[in-house]
């Protein structure tokens, strides 16, 4: 989880946790962005599903980016690594 408002970078902490800021920062804010790397991108997925069809009444992706960084690899050294990143855009729809 992140200070600045409306991001929220997905981990390795309980799965409820993110549930309970995202709740928190759509009080605060009409747009959310749920962002993950690697094996974290499965935890984002699911967050947002829960988030749109079960938690927030109105709440609709609006937009999804993925993309690939390069990371230096920690056991080979002067090697880089692709890691895949997934950043999804989840707003308050108007129409409800």
């Amino acid at each position: 989880m992140d200070n600045r408002e409306g991001l929220i970078k997905v981990g390795k902490k309980p799965f409820m946790t993110y549930l309970r800021v995202a709740q928190l920062q759509f009080k605060k804010t009409d747009k959310i962005k749920i962002v993950a790397r690697g094996i974290n991108i499965c935890r984002a997925v699911d967050l947002s599903e829960v988030l749109c069809k079960k938690l927030i009444r109105g709440a609709v992706v609006d937009k999804i980016i993925l993309d690939s960084e390069a990371v230096d690899d920690h056991k080979r050294k002067g090697q880089k690594i692709n890691i895949s990143s997934i950043e999804i855009t989840l707003i308050k729809s108007k129409d409800l």
